[in-house]
């Protein structure tokens, strides 16, 4: 079992420590053999300590790092360093038959990174937290969904999945203005299943 931390918001990051416990469970069930592999950014160093400092946990740590490719049966995952207030990554996760980019956090400023990282992916995975609507500048800590549209439009992937929205907010109005931008375009919630 992989756990990948794309990054360490607390927003992003808690379940850790639930796969952390499992692994312990786990163990001493002897329902798993050998330690489950967490990757995380080194930084914030504090949360990483703190992470790796988990004593119920059947686990090995690992640095995660832009040149790290990952192999899961015939998966390629690979990593894309964006652009967020802490170090922050994107994954690829490639088959012989598609692939799936997930942004993660990021501003507009690593726009041109994630369009070349995702480049043709049949699913893009973007989050898009605000809406340029309410007036944010164009350089925010996050993207609106207009500029999720961009990064989708310039990267030429075949679909659109919009997430990490503001919980009172209308998921639709994400969707109606990322479309004003690329068309084939949905919203994310929990539950959803999606074939690519």
């Amino acid at each position: 079992m992989v756990k990948v931390k794309f990054y360490l918001h607390r927003d992003h990051y808690n379940d850790v420590f639930i796969f952390q416990y499992a692994s312990h469970v786990f163990r001493k069930l002897g329902r798993i053999k050998r330690p489950i592999y967490i990757y995380l950014p080194a930084w914030p160093l504090a949360i990483s300590r703190d992470i790796r400092s988990e004593i119920n946990a059947f686990a090995e740590y690992h640095e995660l790092k832009e040149d790290i490719k990952l192999y899961i049966d015939n998966l390629e995952i690979s990593f894309c360093k964006t652009d967020h207030p802490i170090s922050t990554f994107a994954v690829k996760i490639q088959s012989d038959k598609s692939t799936l980019v997930y942004t993660s956090d990021t501003s507009f400023l690593a726009k041109d990174k994630i369009a070349t990282f995702a480049q043709n992916a049949d699913l893009l995975i973007c989050e898009s937290s605000l809406l340029e609507s309410y007036g944010y500048p164009e350089i925010n800590t996050h993207l609106t969904a207009k500029q999720a549209g961009i990064i989708a439009l310039e990267a030429g992937v075949k679909k659109l999945a919009l997430t990490h929205f503001w919980p009172e907010e209308d998921v639709n109005n994400y969707v109606r203005e990322a479309s004003t931008v690329f068309g084939n375009t949905i919203a994310l919630y929990e539950g959803r299943i999606l074939t690519i």
